[in-house]
């Protein structure tokens, strides 16, 4: 009791307050995405319908992948170097689980070597989850399509960029996913480079990174 008492000591003086309230945020929320994924499973088994299963089996099989996403999403617990890759791969395969396949759209993730540090490979990974969740609402409203993720390095820098084959996304405006992009990249000391046609979208960050 006592080393776990001064374990939760240290984190909350070596920790930001708001990193704190974030780890307790993706607690709850994983904690309430399992309680909706089980009173799914027992719904599913209590149905007498068939339909009724594979109705609810379809909304159980979505909480699931959101939940994979918001899992993958979780702030690391410490700092060192990942497999970004390996990171990525999982990432793009829960988002199109949850968000991309249900609407026909497909998600391709282009495999390249690459690591870095664990929280510059998070926040990564949360401006590839916006990137990807734009396109995924605004380049294919009336048709299915295929959005493509792509990390490289290139001259120590990162560069990763999230293309689509629909009829391209406003760049206009900035909602609230791109202002989240946007913020990340600061910490990042990175930039944000937006292209358009009628062919697609494209957007490419960078920012640098010291190799291994």
């Amino acid at each position: 009791m006592e080393k776990t008492l001064s374990h939760m000591h240290e984190m909350m003086t070596s920790y930001p307050t708001e990193r704190l309230l974030l780890n307790e945020i993706t607690h709850r929320v994983n904690n309430e995405l399992a309680t909706a994924i089980a009173i799914a499973s027992v719904e599913i088994a209590l149905a007498k319908s068939e339909e009724i299963k594979r109705s609810v089996a379809r909304v159980k099989r979505s909480l699931e992948g959101f939940a994979r996403v918001h899992q993958a999403l979780c702030v690391p617990d410490l700092r060192t170097r990942v497999d970004a890759c390996a990171y990525l791969r999982a990432l793009c395969g829960a988002i199109s689980g949850a968000r991309l396949e249900p609407f026909g759209i497909q998600l391709q993730f282009v495999e390249k070597p690459l690591r870095m540090d664990s929280e510059h490979c998070w926040k990564l990974g949360m401006i590839v989850c916006e990137l990807v969740t734009n396109a995924g609402r605004h380049a294919f409203a009336k048709h299915s399509g295929t959005i493509t993720v792509e990390t490289w390095c290139a001259d120590s820098a990162v560069r990763c960029s999230v293309s689509d084959n629909g009829g391209g996304a406003q760049l206009n405006g900035r909602g609230l996913g791109l202002r989240i992009v946007e913020a990340l990249l600061r910490d990042l000391d990175g930039r944000l480079e937006a292209q358009s046609s009628a062919a697609g979208s494209m957007f490419t960050v960078s920012f640098p990174e010291a190799g291994d």
